[in-house]
């Protein structure tokens, strides 16, 4: 007779020798029972790496019980549901005690799944994933909202919001992804020169023109031409009348402000604050009113 405690859960194979012969091989398989599911021991095999709009989420999960031994096979009712819209996500149950819920979504954005298993909310609820927007789809590229509205002799953002098949924004970090791509402007037959460049994650160009008038612009996106000489209306330089302000006045050529002491223009109130009031191009932070006299000049 053999007596021995065996703890472990596993195949093992017993040897009897007997004056160091083998004479028998024995294999005892050791099993510990399934004490069920426990919700708050439910295990996230992997967490899902960011998805393509149009593509599954996969998130695998593991029953455990409430000793931590692994479900041995399936059986459980999993089912997950999407928060922003209670939509349910698919559940595939292996067989093995490992589950996979899977779902696709074609919105870009953040999402969070509420997950039960056997009616009870699992400890490691809500899971959470990403969906980036997929290929850019030229055919569905447009300009940026602020795209129109140039005047002469001001400096205008011209750019283009890329979108995939499903309408989401495709954002841009480097110009390495835009091969093949462009924006060109002409005017009176002479092409203007206007480098891509990323600003904001779309695909822009600087256009700084003196000439009001109607201009033509063309796009390639991944070497698919997306505008072809569309009209592009720049009106004239709105005139702005200057103010006194510290006894100092300030005259205006093609917005250039000519003035080493605080400018004020009336009408968009181009001015500029001592900081920033020299020979050079307004910008953004000088367009701010509160810097204005409120009294013009004879």
């Amino acid at each position: 007779r053999i007596g021995s405690a065996i703890t472990v859960v596993a195949d093992m194979k017993l040897w009897i020798r007997v004056k160091g012969s083998i004479v028998r091989v024995f294999t005892i398989s050791v099993s510990q029972s399934y004490g069920g599911t426990d919700s708050s021991k439910v295990t996230l095999v992997q967490t899902p790496d960011p998805v393509i709009a149009g593509s599954d989420v996969v998130f695998r999960l593991i029953s455990v019980d409430s000793g931590g031994a692994r479900a041995p096979s399936g059986g459980d009712a999993y089912f997950g549901l999407l928060e922003h819209s209670s939509a349910r996500v698919g559940v595939n149950d292996t067989g093995t005690g490992e589950y996979r819920l899977f779902h696709s979504e074609t919105l870009a954005g953040s999402y969070r799944v509420s997950v039960f298993v056997n009616g009870a909310l699992i400890s490691i609820s809500p899971l959470s994933f990403m969906v980036h927007a997929s290929d850019t789809v030229p055919s569905f590229t447009t300009f940026a909202a602020d795209a129109n509205n140039a005047e002469a002799g001001i400096i205008k953002l011209v750019g283009l919001r890329a979108k995939d098949r499903f309408g989401n924004a495709v954002e841009y970090t480097s110009l390495r992804q835009l091969d093949d791509s462009s924006i060109t402007f002409s005017f009176a037959g002479i092409l203007l020169s206007t480098p891509l460049q990323i600003v904001n994650g779309n695909p822009s160009v600087f256009l700084n023109v003196t000439s009001s008038g109607t201009y033509q612009v063309s796009a390639v996106v991944h070497g698919v031409l997306v505008f072809d000489r569309l009209a592009y209306h720049v009106k004239p330089s709105s005139p702005h009348v200057p103010f006194f302000f510290s006894g100092v006045s300030c005259t205006r050529t093609r917005n250039r402000l000519h003035q080493s002491s605080n400018c004020c223009f009336q009408g968009s109130f181009r001015q500029s604050h001592p900081a920033f009031c020299k020979t050079g191009f307004c910008t953004a932070a000088t367009r701010k009113e509160s810097f204005c006299p409120k009294r013009a000049s004879s």
